[in-house]
């Protein structure tokens, strides 16, 4: 059934659509984003199995999904890529390779281990040819984020001075990211992001920015078990903000 022209209309304002001036995406965006689709299922859930055993069939199958595609993805890639990026996709084969292998022993904090360099690999390469790519600036979120929600997680009281001064540092790096993803949203189009994931993304991104007022905050304040039980906040919302970017096990996004 054809889109009616009201319809349409409804999704380009939503986001759903990309507006005509940037239909015609690239084809190295379209590559990236199709490899995105694929990984960031297997880093999402090789973590969350850890926590929840029963995500165990769920984990299995989305590292069976990427260690199946990358070879196609790989050239998909190797063809659009900018400049050199030959280490660079050494580098991701081989983290996945032994992602794939610690998964068969049932291993998932060194098959995740394994997959977390992936992100900084290509974060580097797009970096070094200038390609300005809406899940690299939460990669670069993560960093600080992990560092908080660590503090919060050992939950140590009283804070120490020297661990207040390293929580103050860390929310000032991520607040300066967050504020990077808020002024340069993407379009969902471009990503290929389905009706789910978007509304997935919208709220995730309301929720961190609730989270990053909530240490504020919690920064200005007296209370230790609130700025720990703030710092530990942040990581949640981000998580589903960047899973977002990965495909539903019944989505094929292909380059």
């Amino acid at each position: 059934m054809p889109i009616t022209r009201r319809a349409l209309g409804t999704l380009v304002a939503a986001g759903l659509l990309a507006r005509p001036a940037t239909a015609a995406r690239s084809a190295l965006l379209d590559a990236m984003v199709a490899f995105d689709a694929v990984y960031i299922p297997a880093l999402a859930l090789t973590q969350a199995v850890q926590q929840d055993a029963g995500a165990a069939p769920r984990a299995r199958a989305a590292m069976q999904r990427l260690h199946g595609r990358w070879p196609a993805l790989r050239v998909a890639l190797e063809i659009r890529k900018p400049a050199d990026w030959s280490a660079t996709f050494e580098t991701v084969a081989r983290q996945i390779d032994t992602a794939d292998a610690a998964v068969a022993l049932a291993n998932w904090a060194a098959a995740h281990d394994a997959l977390e360099p992936v992100r900084a690999a290509l974060l580097r390469a797009r970096e070094g040819a200038g390609i300005d790519y809406f899940p690299d600036r939460l990669a670069r979120f993560h960093e600080p984020m992990e560092l908080l929600a660590s503090a919060g997680a050992r939950g140590l009281l009283p804070i120490s001075p020297p661990m207040r001064s390293e929580i103050e540092r860390a929310f000032a790096e991520a607040r300066a990211h967050w504020r990077g993803i808020e002024q340069n949203l993407p379009e969902a189009a471009d990503h290929r992001m389905s009706s789910r994931r978007f509304l997935q993304f919208k709220a995730a991104l309301a929720d961190g920015s609730k989270a990053l007022t909530a240490l504020s905050d919690a920064l200005r304040g007296s209370d230790d078990a609130a700025l720990l039980k703030a710092a530990r906040s942040i990581k949640p919302p981000f998580a589903r903000l960047y899973s977002a970017f990965g495909a539903d096990a019944d989505e094929t996004i292909d380059p």
